[in-house]
């Protein structure tokens, strides 16, 4: 067999008879199955759910989409529209969330399994790379991906491996880029290109160096250093049988599901809450004055975006919404990528795999991508003012509601226009 040098060690070459070769070969061809069906019957009808919001938020009367209500009932209690959103997220995410159990439990069995080396070596860059590559297949919201990080920060993945993989999927997806490309105007739509990339590519080096300065951080490279020499000598080079190999990655491809499950799942569903409570605080009769286009409305924007978690590609209804009720297109900017790129439930869930002093700087970082971003975009639009660079609906109720809305409640402007446009009644 061919051996390839590395250092003081000799590595084999890459064969099929060794277990870890097996298994990451059927790990494979199942994450294609699970990946395939995960698409065909929840990411792509996700689409027509996103594009249906768009319909609501732009017609005649402002309906609820997805949980969350802008227009609140007279007779509905806070803490019953707290829980309606929080509920109807958890139903959101919950086919997202058991595709990241699997992925996770098939991340540790078969993917990497003890003695893969696809993780070690390339350094920082290396691995961030590869988390922001594999991220936009993923598909998966902030807090869904968390299983499937956990499961790759203990395959050798590192800080920055994980975040990048966080980002990527969040924010770097292919349906999201697309859909912000074609419903907002270029700045904003690229806006939220050009910070996902920031996000994913930046991110994770900048929180790994922040780790590394300190004890903990010091701790957590000699942990990676040893996974890593404990791959480059074991693994690959061992034979193992099919059915051996088999009954082993199964075996663990259940426990690591259900360990995950367990683990995260109360987490996920704890916060879930607690980003609901906070979103309840949006008021469409302050929409305007609290996050106009100017410095302070990029700030508010880029803190409630960190303090929610909201389900894949729902940000981009909720922005258009309130850039409808008076919105400044920057604390749009600003809202559009934070509230995708990480909330409540991906904080808490990271911070059981990493550093407080990671998890400290993957907030303040997070949340300053948001801020830089948004206030690039305040300088380009009061350069040019006379230019739409927000959410341009066809709508003739959205375009009243945009440019015309009084200081009384929404719903009685839309019933006052909707009566002009009626027109004189004839009796007939």
């Amino acid at each position: 067999m061919e051996r390839l040098d590395r250092g003081s060690f000799r590595l084999p070459a890459f064969t099929l008879s060794s277990g870890v070769a097996k298994k990451r070969l059927v790990g494979l061809t199942l994450m294609a199955v699970i990946l395939g069906l995960f698409f065909a019957f929840n990411r792509f009808p996700k689409l027509d759910t996103v594009q249906g919001d768009l319909d609501v938020v732009s017609g005649a009367v402002v309906e609820c989409f997805q949980g969350f209500c802008i227009e609140r009932a007279p007779d509905t209690s806070f803490v019953a529209r707290w829980v309606d959103f929080s509920v109807t997220y958890l139903q959101l995410v919950t086919v997202g969330m058991t595709f990241a159990f699997l992925m996770a439990g098939l991340a540790e069995a078969f993917l990497f399994p003890p003695g893969s080396r696809l993780w070690s070596g390339g350094g920082v860059l290396g691995r961030t790379l590869k988390g922001a590559a594999l991220g936009p297949l993923m598909n998966l919201c902030s807090a869904c991906i968390v299983p499937v990080s956990s499961a790759l920060r203990r395959s050798g993945a590192g800080i920055e491996g994980t975040i990048a993989l966080v980002q990527g999927s969040s924010t770097m997806n292919i349906p999201a880029l697309s859909m912000s490309a074609l419903i907002f105007a270029p700045l904003l739509g690229g806006s939220r290109v050009v910070m996902s990339v920031v996000g994913a590519l930046a991110i994770g080096p900048a929180v790994a160096w922040i780790a590394r300065r300190g004890h903990e951080g010091a701790a957590e490279e000699a942990s990676e250093a040893a996974q890593e020499l404990q791959n480059m000598v074991m693994g690959e080079d061992l034979a193992q049988p099919w059915g051996e190999a088999m009954r082993e990655g199964f075996r663990e491809f259940a426990r690591s599901s259900v360990t995950y499950f367990f683990r995260l799942g109360p987490i996920m569903a704890a916060a879930g809450f607690a980003s609901g409570l906070v979103i309840q605080f949006i008021d469409p009769d302050r929409v305007g004055t609290f996050v106009g286009n100017d410095f302070g409305g990029v700030l508010i924007a880029a803190t409630l975006g960190i303090l929610i978690n909201v389900p894949l590609m729902f940000e981009i209804p909720l922005v258009a919404l309130l850039l409808l009720l008076g919105m400044g297109v920057a604390p749009a900017a600003a809202l559009l990528f934070a509230a995708a790129a990480g909330g409540p439930v991906t904080f808490w869930g990271l911070s059981r795999i990493m550093p407080m002093r990671a998890m400290a700087g993957f907030i303040s970082l997070t949340w300053l991508v948001a801020v830089a971003g948004g206030l690039v975009v305040l300088v380009v639009a009061l350069s040019v003012p006379s230019l739409d660079w927000g959410f341009r609906p066809t709508d003739d109720a959205a375009e009243y509601r945009a440019a015309e809305r009084t200081d009384g409640p929404l719903w009685q402007a839309l019933e006052e226009q909707a009566l002009e446009d009626q027109g004189p009644v004839t009796g007939e």
